[in-house]
């Protein structure tokens, strides 16, 4: 007989595919068809996986609950904050797919955080990041981050409330226009969020 063992908040299963990735994570960010860190029962994790599980490199740093996106101009995938089993960091990363070669931008995160979301806006060509959380509670700015001078800037708009573990899309609306969309997340208060918001 054999002998099964179920983990629900450890998925190692994509779904719709055969594929499985090496281990079952969670907290994973995922950008241009590669996985990066994420944590387990037994640790976090600085491995960089494509989806169908094979290991292609390693972050510096062991991370869970970055945000990640691609930045078409220029084929590269910046990887936002996240946290360690000690600490947050405020860091961005540049990761070459072509190279798998990772570098340390000297822009950084206004304040060490993780569970935010990142959208890349074509439009504006800027990637806009959303919420997030850290020792001081949870976050309701959004940020503007500018590849090309590799800075970035505190928008005067805010969510409407603070939140983190937001998913966050570029989509087009009923008129044809780019829009962000935020999804969900986690309230200050604690409770899951069912909001859609919409940022122009």
């Amino acid at each position: 007989k054999e002998i099964f063992e179920i983990r629900p908040n450890y998925s190692s299963r994509i779904v719709g595919s055969s594929a499985y990735l090496i281990r079952g994570v969670a907290g994973a960010s995922v950008a241009g068809g590669l996985v990066f860190g994420g944590y387990n029962q037994f640790g976090y994790n600085p491995l960089v996986m494509r989806l169908n599980g094979t290991v292609v490199g390693w972050q510096p740093l062991s991370l869970a609950g970055a945000a990640a996106t691609y930045f078409p101009p220029n084929g590269r995938i910046y990887i936002f904050g996240g946290h360690s089993s000690w600490e947050s960091y405020n860091t961005i990363y540049e990761l070459n797919p072509s190279t798998l070669s990772i570098k340390t931008m000297t822009a950084h995160l206004p304040m060490p955080v993780a569970g935010l979301s990142a959208a890349y806006y074509a439009p504006t060509e800027r990637i806009y990041l959303f919420g997030g959380s850290n020792d001081g509670g949870i976050s309701d700015q959004i940020l503007e981050y500018n590849q090309t001078t590799d800075t970035l800037i505190t928008k005067s708009a805010k969510l409407p409330s603070p939140l983190a573990n937001t998913a966050a899309v570029t989509a087009k609306n009923a008129d044809g226009k780019d829009r962000i969309y935020i999804f969900g997340g986690l309230t200050d208060s604690g409770y899951s969020s069912s909001a859609i918001l919409e940022y122009n």
